[in-house]
């Protein structure tokens, strides 16, 4: 599926949802482009994940562990190129699909797998590199709204959950009117559109080169599907980001900033919760 941006140029309200929300010459951004260091590098790979599946190249974390520094200093030398031009490999467009059942229910339903994308490790360290600064950087200066529990390093739903049961307890309790909306999005990272994730990358003043090379880094993807009976033919992706990758769930939480940060600030739109505390604890009925 392919979205249009048209939108936000036709409807005010995104048309201010987009807007920058940082000056344009802060430079909070500047350390990425200089830090594909070896003590990152080094870094990341003592932290990374490295039970995840290989790509079809069949690298794995053990060998980087093992490259010699001359080596090292290669791969990093290209990151920052890729990074600074946004020229990425055509090798790292190339992805294979494993489709996993989930545990709960399958039934030879195609809509009850999660698509998870076998990635070359040395992309995934590169993706690693970004991710890892720009959560830093995103969390340092309190860019995106606090109204998202995920993406960030100790976020959790847990808090959410636990304010969510406080509102429903006191609705109960108060016999008051409470709207709870649920949406739950079938084959989430597929339907975050690379034309509004540009503008939600825009939109935090990420520097133009960057948001090249990010936005390149999912255009053009010739994806197979690993089957039963082997790879399936090859298919352009049109739209949607790499579940697998280190950024997806940085770039859900960017992508979907402009929605909630308009949605908090609409006036009248809260629950309030009050509470009257007695003047003297020994008798509360004062």
């Amino acid at each position: 599926m392919k979205f249009s941006t048209g939108l936000t140029s036709r409807h005010s309200t995104w048309s201010k949802a987009y807007k920058l929300i940082l000056d344009a010459d802060e430079p909070i951004y500047e350390s990425i482009d200089n830090n594909f260091t070896l003590t990152l590098w080094e870094k990341i790979l003592r932290d990374i994940n490295k039970t995840s599946a290989l790509g079809t190249s069949g690298i794995t974390y053990q060998l980087m562990f093992h490259l010699p520094s001359v080596f090292i200093e290669v791969i990093l030398a290209l990151y920052q190129t890729i990074f600074l031009t946004g020229l990425v490999p055509k090798d790292w467009k190339f992805l294979t699909i494993f489709p996993i059942p989930k545990p709960d229910r399958f039934e030879y339903n195609i809509a009850n797998v999660r698509p998870i994308a076998l990635l070359e490790i040395v992309r995934k360290i590169f993706t690693k590199f970004i991710s890892t600064q720009l959560t830093d950087i995103l969390q340092d200066h309190n860019v995106l709204c606090n109204a998202n529990y995920c993406g960030l390093k100790g976020e959790s739903t847990v808090s959410l959950i636990r304010l969510i049961n406080n509102l429903i307890e006191d609705a109960k309790e108060n016999s008051k009117e409470l709207w709870i909306v649920l949406q739950d999005i079938s084959k989430a990272f597929d339907s975050i559109s690379l034309d509004f994730l540009e503008l939600a990358l825009i939109r935090i003043c990420l520097p133009n080169h960057a948001v090249r090379c990010i936005i390149n880094l999912f255009k053009g993807r010739i994806v197979q599907i690993a089957t039963a009976f082997g790879l399936s033919p090859s298919f352009q992706a049109k739209d949607g980001i790499d579940q697998g990758d280190s950024l997806y769930p940085l770039f859900w939480r960017i992508y979907y900033d402009p929605l909630l940060t308009t949605i908090t600030a609409a006036q009248n739109k809260d629950y309030n919760m009050e509470c009257t505390w007695p003047h003297n604890l020994c008798d509360p009925d004062t």
